[in-house]
């Protein structure tokens, strides 16, 4: 399915960048989650404020004078003696009970936001917690509680995301997990292999540098994993995280081989372990409600961010997917295509297979094939989209699984097919597409210059 939101993490800078004070991105990030939140007495359950502010969700089973009977989501009942209710919410859950408390610490400043967050953290609400500190930091990029909640740091005047920005802005280098002031940075690196930015033993350069993938000490929680062309935060453990980012590496060949360029610099991302952790992440970005997270991996401008989930197949394809939009947006060239066009490639290249444990990319896996499947039901069901729908449409806010599927089923068929000329005129397109002179063009007029009407295509 891939990601479905495409927009800057707010606050978030690159390594030796300060943290910008989030502004109009996090704006537009609090209406989006306010937004996803679900209209009252949709979700079916309860809640029990307690007067301290602290809120069990479930059933209400019985409302007495003397007391409230509650079935506990998590399990079990618990009866809580009437005096000690603060606000029944019936019919609603707790992202209403967060909503409500929301639009009130919106109006009150950083210092209500702060307390906002402090209150989700209480409620095991780990990723709302995270957002609601990056709104008081962006209602007063001063606010020092919520810096320091968010794990900022601030060094002559400027604050920064972490101690390692900090320790770049300084000047210092990184060796290996330590700190090294430049005037000793020879004495710390004697001895090592530097391949962009990072130092390797020899075992490890001859590793890197014949395609495999090494695990650098100094990664904190999570292994920090390099490739010649990437660097990975994995949550994974240690040998599947070093598999996928081998798989990576390997994709990278792909995309140069397709694109026919490549960035330059080290790619970065970050690999949870589980959707859980990558839910906490993506709703401390304003991109989900809790229980509501519509996307299972995204590019967020600057590194790719996607968890672990069911198999390794569906994970490889996601990562691929992401990997994808992160090679084409940051390769330096213009890239002025359609939503189909740069879901559709994405989806089309994540395809894929192994052979002898090498990567084949952008071929059908008869067996796994989702996008395969799920458009032949649409077409068997008579609600397949009609071509120019696919050529204006967009993925939503809530990710169309029409539209990838949609967009896949597109991008195949011009890449593959050889009668008519489609594939010749595909590659074409896509120089096109990557050059100064798209920008600002109708999708449906360069899509016809291409590949001809709408109409004739529709039918082949």
């Amino acid at each position: 399915m891939g990601d479905g939101f495409k927009i800057p993490r707010p606050g978030a800078g690159a390594a030796g960048r300060r943290a910008p004070p989030a502004g109009a991105a996090a704006f537009l990030a609090f209406s989006l989650a306010i937004s996803l939140l679900p209209p009252p007495g949709a979700a079916r359950a309860d809640v029990v404020e307690l007067a301290d502010g602290t809120c069990l969700e479930g059933e209400i089973i019985r409302d007495e004078p003397g007391f409230v009977v509650l079935k506990l989501k998590a399990g079990g009942r618990e009866t809580i003696p009437r005096k000690k209710v603060g606000r029944l919410w019936k019919g609603l859950g707790l992202a209403d009970v967060y909503a409500d408390r929301a639009r009130g610490a919106e109006k009150g400043g950083a210092g209500a936001l702060v307390s906002l967050g402090e209150w989700c953290e209480r409620q095991g609400l780990r990723g709302l917690a995270v957002f609601s500190f990056r709104r008081a930091a962006a209602a007063d990029p001063e606010c020092a509680a919520a810096r320091a909640k968010l794990g900022h740091v601030k060094w002559e005047g400027r604050w920064y995301e972490c101690e390692a920005d900090l320790m770049r802005a300084r000047g210092m280098i990184p060796v290996r997990g330590e700190w090294a002031e430049p005037g000793r940075a020879a004495e710390k690196t004697a001895g090592l292999a530097e391949r962009r930015g990072d130092w390797f033993t020899p075992a490890e350069a001859a590793r890197i540098d014949g395609g495999g993938a090494v695990e650098l000490p100094g990664g904190g929680k999570t292994r920090l994993v390099r490739t010649a062309h990437y660097r990975l935060s994995s949550a994974l453990p240690p040998a599947r995280g070093i598999r996928f980012a081998e798989i990576a590496e390997q994709a990278y060949e792909a995309f140069k081989e397709h694109f026919g360029f490549e960035p330059q610099g080290v790619l970065e991302g970050d690999v949870f372990g589980d959707l859980a952790g990558f839910e906490d992440f993506a709703v401390g970005l304003g991109m989900a409600m809790p229980g509501k997270l519509y996307t299972h991996g995204f590019f967020s401008g600057s590194k790719v961010h996607f968890p672990y989930v069911d198999d390794d197949y569906t994970s490889i394809n996601y990562l691929i997917h992401e990997l994808c939009h992160q090679f084409e947006c940051l390769s330096g060239r213009p890239l002025n295509a359609s939503a189909w066009y740069f879901e559709g490639i994405a989806c089309y290249i994540a395809n894929h297979s192994f052979e002898g444990g090498r990567l084949r990319t952008a071929v059908l896996a008869p067996q796994k094939n989702s996008n395969l499947y799920y458009l032949q039901h649409l077409v068997a069901t008579g609600v397949a989209w009609p071509l120019r729908k696919i050529l204006t449409g967009s993925p939503g806010p809530t990710v169309d699984r029409d539209f990838y599927n949609h967009s896949w089923g597109l991008v195949w068929f011009l890449a593959n097919c050889e009668e008519g000329g489609y594939a010749g005129r595909f590659k074409a397109f896509e120089a096109f597409v990557h050059s100064k002179e798209s920008a600002g063009r109708d999708p449906v007029e360069v899509f016809e210059e291409f590949f001809g009407p709408v109409a004739s295509v529709e039918k082949d």
